[in-house]
């Protein structure tokens, strides 16, 4: 609920922003918030369970003995910011389209790659932090 409040705020205030920059009229600015509302919503959406079977194929079921491996961890880190770094893209990208509704030379894939790097690469990064810590804690 919390993850889903700030990323409400978050794509509303970034689409609110957007569209002020360009000198979007007022009634442009207010639907491109309505619109990025929706898109910041995509925070709190359970990607593990959207791409969760396509990762199992690929890297096997992690048990919870896996995770306590040097691989587990890592395979789990790697899940996890894959799984970030899809949905960094994707809001970009609906951002982006989102501005398209009053800046028609907006491009849709603009800043797609550097959000994905950055939110997949903080994924990661916490994952294995709070595998390597909470494994810790465990012993």
């Amino acid at each position: 609920l919390g993850a889903g409040a700030v990323g409400v705020g978050a794509g509303a205030g970034e689409a609110s922003e957007r569209a002020r920059e360009f000198g979007a009229t007022e009634e442009e600015r207010n639907a491109a918030t309505r619109r990025g509302a929706l898109i910041g919503s995509t925070e709190a959406l359970p990607l593990g369970r959207v791409f969760g079977p396509i990762a199992s194929r690929l890297t096997g079921e992690l048990g919870e003995e896996a995770v306590q491996t040097i691989g587990g961890r890592i395979q789990r880190a790697l899940r996890t910011g894959g799984e970030e770094a899809a949905q960094e893209a994707a809001a970009k990208i609906l951002q982006n389209l989102n501005e398209r509704g009053y800046n028609a030379e907006q491009a849709i894939l603009e800043g797609s790659g550097e959000a994905a790097a950055l939110g997949g690469g903080a994924g990661a990064a916490i994952q294995l932090l709070v595998d390597t810590f909470a494994g810790r804690r465990a012993r």
